[in-house]
């Protein structure tokens, strides 16, 4: 008997009652299976359980959490970038100026120096970090150089702040505020420190249209003088929103490779049928605002021509799609009526037969259908990409599941839910 006709034998009216051929727990496991090619020619960063920043070997996959709330989130896929600062992390005697990327920004009353506190930073490790001190009560701060940029660019700069316990009265009702200078041209609002929050490392990001070939990186705060924070983890890379911490250190700029998470030949075929079936994914994209369409997971034929599955539509409303392709023609097209938003949970679920095409998004109670159209033929799964393997998804998969039957409507508005 046939895995097809074994799964139909029987279907609940609300639930499928029936194992899915392919279900894949990345949040739940934080492994990989077997079955999946992982790829990625550098290390890279991601946070553990304990809230620390960690670092991948090479061909190691990425099993993200978040670093405040400790959870699991599931796999990392993100596209190359580069650490366009030579230095993220600080090097110097203590007490001195600080060398590599962060220097005093002099015509304002704050000093920068390497301090003396050794304390955990947000990878983890015991160090001394980058210690600014207000001098006065005017909105003053420092900057960054070293990089050069090419006008007209966008480009993402982030930084790690860390306000201790001791501080806490000082930045009650104050802020921290992060943004780039001789940038007219910013395409986020300022990035603003939650003084909230004492005692955790917290990431701030602000993103800006180069107006000129340098550029001033400044943290700014209104606290009282003698208040101060840390800061650590400085990036500066080209796009138009944050990835994961790129540890460029000793005068030399670091990338990242891209994740690339694939299943070929029989480890794909043993679980996919080519006439009728179901996916869903459950996925996050870490950060929106850029202009294309990052890919939450496909099947293809190792083209953009013959495709069928799920993107983020971020070079226009922000809404997820599902889709299928043959020759490069449009089969069927169906979205989530509303946007998504940087670090949601997005459910999606798709179900095919030859022209008859079924989606659901998130929590609503009606289907999108399409009832005319084509299946493509397909070899592979492709995890975190658009199809083809164009626009990684920047951000997390926390499951992917496949039934090898065409499920009801209601269940996938059940599954979806």
């Amino acid at each position: 008997m046939s895995i097809l006709s074994q799964q139909k034998q029987s279907v609940s009216a609300d639930f499928p009652n029936v194992r899915p051929s392919l279900d894949l727990r990345f949040a739940l496991a934080k492994k990989l299976d077997p079955r999946i090619t992982f790829t990625r020619g550098s290390s890279g960063t991601y946070f553990g359980p304990d809230g620390l920043m960690r670092t991948a070997g090479v061909n190691e996959p990425r099993f993200d959490h978040d670093p405040i709330t400790g959870q699991s989130l599931g796999l990392l896929v993100e596209e190359s970038r580069t650490n366009l600062f030579s230095r993220g992390d600080i090097e110097g005697t203590v007490g001195s100026t600080p060398t590599g990327a962060v220097v005093p920004y002099t015509s304002q009353g704050q000093s920068v120096v390497v301090s003396t506190d050794v304390f955990l930073g947000p990878n983890g490790q015991s160090a001394k970090h980058t210690k600014g001190v207000q001098q006065n009560d005017s909105n003053t701060g420092y900057f960054t150089t070293g990089a050069v940029l090419t006008i007209g660019q966008i480009y993402c700069a982030s930084i790690w702040l860390y306000i201790p316990s001791s501080q806490a009265k000082n930045f009650a009702g104050k802020t921290i505020t992060f943004q780039a200078e001789n940038a007219p041209s910013v395409t986020t609002t300022t990035a603003i420190f939650d003084t909230t929050l004492i005692g955790i490392w917290q990431r701030a990001f602000c993103v800006f249209t180069a107006s000129a070939t340098s550029t001033g990186i400044i943290p700014r705060t209104n606290a009282n003088a003698g208040s101060f924070f840390y800061t650590d983890c400085w990036q500066l890379e080209l796009g138009a929103f944050p990835t994961s911490y790129m540890p460029a250190s000793g005068g030399s700029q670091f990338t990242r490779s891209a994740d690339v998470p694939t299943m070929t030949g029989t480890n794909f075929s043993s679980w996919y049928n080519s006439s009728e079936g179901t996916l869903f994914v459950a996925s996050r994209v870490n950060a929106l605002g850029g202009s294309g369409f990052p890919g939450i997971a496909y099947v293809d034929d190792g083209t953009i021509n013959n495709s069928m599955g799920f993107y983020v539509n971020d070079a226009g409303s922000d809404n997820i799609g599902a889709e299928a392709y043959i020759s490069g023609r449009v089969q069927y097209g169906l979205f989530s009526s509303s946007a998504t938003t940087a670090n949601k949970l997005n459910k999606v679920i798709s179900s095919y037969s030859i022209n008859n095409f079924s989606a659901a998004f998130d929590t609503r109670s009606q289907i999108q259908r399409d009832t005319s159209g084509s299946i493509p033929t397909v070899n592979r799964l492709r995890i975190g990409a658009l199809r083809g393997g164009l626009f990684p998804l920047n951000g997390t998969i926390s499951r992917l599941t496949y039934y090898p039957i065409q499920l009801t409507n209601q269940q996938l508005i059940n599954l979806c839910s």
